[in-house]
């Protein structure tokens, strides 16, 4: 689904324009990112939370070659998806 198509199916299902959809969902992300920047969690509660997460750095060895790689520590976002959500997601009639 493109951002396009969920616009114009929120649009449809709301009563909203699809340029207030839109306004809507950009608002949402740009809330997202303030909040992670920040170090908070940022939740859509019955939907899924996200995170910031700090990976160590580690060392790794190339299969092919047996070379010692290094990495270094990075930090990314990680997505957790309720258990309601992924019950509903994953069951047969997609209902829970």
């Amino acid at each position: 689904m493109t951002k396009a198509d969920l616009v114009r199916r929120m649009a449809g299902r709301t009563g909203f324009t699809q340029a207030d959809a839109r306004d809507f969902l950009e608002e949402l992300r740009d809330l997202a990112i303030e909040e992670l920047q920040r170090g908070n969690t940022f939740a859509l509660p019955a939907w899924a939370r996200f995170r910031i997460v700090e990976v160590g750095a580690r060392t790794f060895r190339n299969p092919r070659t047996g070379e010692r790689v290094d990495k270094n520590a990075y930090r990314k976002i990680k997505c957790t998806v309720t258990p309601a959500f992924g019950r509903a997601t994953l069951s047969e009639s997609g209902g829970g």
